[in-house]
């Protein structure tokens, strides 16, 4: 932003700066970066006086790189940061009494830097363990939802569980959104529950005017809520308000979604699927399973830490990648939405989440007349 700034208002400035090159803070996966990786580690062991990597801590610290950028095809050009962990790496090594780093002691370094700086993160376990902060994993419940979101501190960033509950009554209000009424909303969420609204209209008012009312709010948040990343949980709990039909409590939902029904790709994955996982533990006991709904895209950024991968081989931990509103409701909900195609014509299919709600509006015209 200061570059553009003093080029676009000082006219001498591209002048004496004439030569311009961006550094970028990511790398392909490539064989040959890897070797670079290798290189890199090799360079700073010799010169700080560092105990040998092997392939394993080579490995790790490979897998680190991708973290960093969040994404498997990619590696971090941050080499400041991968410079530190080979450091941090030895000295648990040299604590060990071992003669060589391997990648338990890449991924105790890695715990240990963890450990110093998640206190913020601790803190909020503990009020989810005392059950100041409300929220439920076991069981179905219609109208809440478990969405996720990032806390970024800078050196240090970690998921959140939030829940989610919508309540719907007669009238022609349409969408409440609680945080826009209470000024708590930011622009881009906003504009998410402006997408929210007119796809339902777009599904169920084609002929007549909803005729509900649905108020849906983010429980016990205090600050601003912006972006829209929670935008698909929040359309599965007003469809779920609305047809009255349960949601699986163990699960949560990250992504957001447009007016098609297609879900969007969302930042943080790694770290809202972890936050959930913690959250599970902290409040249920380790062999209760639990689920995480995610954008197909981000497939690729699936960079878990390892107690994580461990909970997904041992299956107490899923994650469904879906790519359309309709397979994350069928998901969490056991019931089918109801169309496809945002373009469907015809009555929706019996026993469908939309069928069900169309019935309740046609009971509410009746009513009136």
């Amino acid at each position: 932003e200061i570059y553009h700034l003093l080029y676009d208002q000082d006219e001498e400035f591209p002048k004496i700066f004439k030569i311009k090159a961006d550094f970028d803070s990511k790398m392909p996966r490539s064989a040959r970066n890897i070797q670079s990786y290798y290189s890199f580690i090799a360079t700073r062991s010799h010169i700080e006086g560092l105990l040998p990597f092997d392939r394993s801590a080579v490995a790790a610290i490979v897998e680190y790189g991708s973290r960093l950028v969040e994404d498997q095809s990619l590696l971090s050009t941050q080499f400041g940061k991968i410079k530190d962990l080979t450091i941090e790496s030895d000295f648990v090594a040299r604590e060990a009494s071992a003669k060589c780093i391997g990648r338990l002691h890449v991924e105790a370094a890695l715990q240990q830097k963890y450990f110093r700086l998640n206190l913020q993160e601790e803190n909020l376990h503990e009020m989810i363990k005392a059950g100041d902060l409300l929220l439920s994993f076991a069981g179905d419940k219609i109208g809440q939802i478990n969405a996720l979101a990032v806390y970024d501190y800078g050196d240090h960033s970690f998921g959140k569980v939030g829940r989610i509950s919508c309540t719907v009554s007669v009238g022609e209000k349409g969408l409440i959104n609680i945080e826009r009424a209470s000024r708590l909303s930011g622009r881009i969420h906003d504009k998410g529950m402006y997408i929210l609204s007119g796809f339902l209209n777009s599904l169920l008012a084609r002929e007549y005017t909803l005729g509900l009312s649905a108020s849906i709010c983010f429980e016990q948040s205090y600050g601003v809520v912006d972006g829209d990343s929670a935008s698909v949980a929040e359309l599965i709990a007003i469809i779920s308000a609305m047809a009255k039909i349960p949601i699986k409590q163990n699960f949560a939902v990250t992504g957001s979604v447009n007016q098609l029904g297609e879900i969007q790709a969302i930042g943080g994955v790694n770290e809202k699927i972890e936050g959930f996982y913690k959250s599970v533990t902290t409040l249920m006991n380790r062999k209760q399973q639990c689920c995480v709904i995610i954008p197909t895209q981000n497939q690729m950024n699936l960079m878990l830490h390892g107690e994580a991968r461990e909970a997904v081989k041992a299956d107490r931990l899923r994650i469904y990648p879906v790519s359309h509103i309709w397979e994350a409701f069928e998901l969490i909900t056991g019931t089918p939405l109801g169309f496809t195609d945002i373009n469907f014509d015809g009555e929706f299919p019996k026993k469908s989440a939309l069928a069900e709600i169309e019935s309740v509006m046609k009971k509410h015209r009746e009513r009136k007349k």
